[in-house]
């Protein structure tokens, strides 16, 4: 038998129905708001995506007038005159945002990497470098560590030092690089060095590639003190004051000024011209910002890019009238 149905059921299929459909209103408006929202989100991808293609390049031309400076400045002073002198290129209008960028001379800090000449430890750059940190008021035992970290052997050098038998037992367990370092931040994983002390280290020290000289032009007063025993802050800073009027045209003249004071120096690793500089750059395009840090190596044959690295900066230089 067919059951009918009656006028007492017609409302209540009215409201189902009525329900279905604000179901079905509701899904398509949500789908709708979901495609609108993908969209957008691609828009912003997109235009983010564009502005950071606008900002590389900004970067680039930054370099490309760093790398004119300096090959200016090497021809018009043999590259002593603005020795440890930052070169600043100010805040300057781009096409939708800003570019500014600074060089910073690399040439006055002291490179960990000297601390091995070829296969073997160098004694005069650690001794040096033990005496800059005594000079933080950091143990000096780092020293060693930082030289078994670099050097390519695993004999631990004591006090201090730690090679694979120590950092294979740590949880996690790593090996020492037992190579250069191409950046401060892997000294982080040396024995006895932390966040603090590398932050006390950073305008001081330096990463660059190979052995490298100290350009005496452009050392700060705790990089000049480490050159040598016997090097009192006074006499540093009455050094950099009297070559901020006259750079020092050859080691030999700065080498004059320490026996003064009865201090005898070696010239080995010592310049008056630096290899190295650091382009700073930061460029702001609508809601995306570029900083990068660009290392620079010039000699009689031009300014070259050695390495590009982009956020932080790694490389700090203190000033070197400091």
């Amino acid at each position: 038998m067919i059951k009918r149905i009656g006028r007492r059921d017609a409302p209540r299929q009215s409201g189902v129905a009525l329900i279905t459909a604000l179901i079905v209103v509701f899904l398509a408006t949500a789908a709708a708001v979901a495609m609108s929202e993908r969209q957008l989100f691609d828009l912003r991808r997109a235009e983010n995506l564009q502005r950071l293609d606008q900002g590389m390049l900004a970067i680039k031309g930054a370099e490309a007038w760093a790398q004119g400076a300096l090959r200016a400045d090497l021809l018009a002073n043999a590259g002593t005159a603005r020795a440890g002198r930052p070169w600043i290129l100010p805040t300057t209008e781009i096409p939708g945002g800003t570019v500014s960028a600074e060089i910073r001379d690399a040439g006055g800090c002291f490179n960990v990497n000297n601390l091995v000449d070829g296969a073997e430890p160098s004694a005069a750059d650690l001794e040096r470098f033990r005496r800059l940190l005594l000079a933080l008021s950091i143990d000096p035992k780092l020293a060693n560590a930082v030289l078994d970290w670099i050097d390519a052997d695993l004999n631990t050098t004591l006090p201090g030092g730690a090679e694979d038998d120590y950092y294979t037992r740590l949880d996690p367990p790593y090996r020492s690089a037992n190579r250069p370092i191409a950046s401060l931040g892997e000294l982080l994983k040396v024995n006895g060095m932390d966040a603090r002390t590398l932050e006390r280290l950073r305008p001081y020290v330096c990463a660059l590639p190979g052995r490298t000289t100290i350009n005496v032009n452009a050392a700060s007063t705790l990089v000049l003190m480490s050159l040598a025993e016997g090097i009192s802050k006074s006499t540093a800073v009455s050094i950099i004051a009297m070559r901020n009027s006259r750079p020092f045209a050859q080691v030999e003249d700065f080498l004059k000024r320490l026996l003064t004071v009865q201090v005898e120096v070696s010239p080995d690793n010592l310049d008056v011209q630096s290899q190295y500089y650091e382009v700073l750059g930061r460029v702001k395009v609508g809601r995306v910002e570029v900083r990068a840090a660009t290392l620079m190596a010039r000699s009689d044959a031009g300014v070259q890019v050695v390495s590009r690295r982009l956020g932080d900066e790694d490389l700090t230089t203190v000033d070197a009238n400091e």
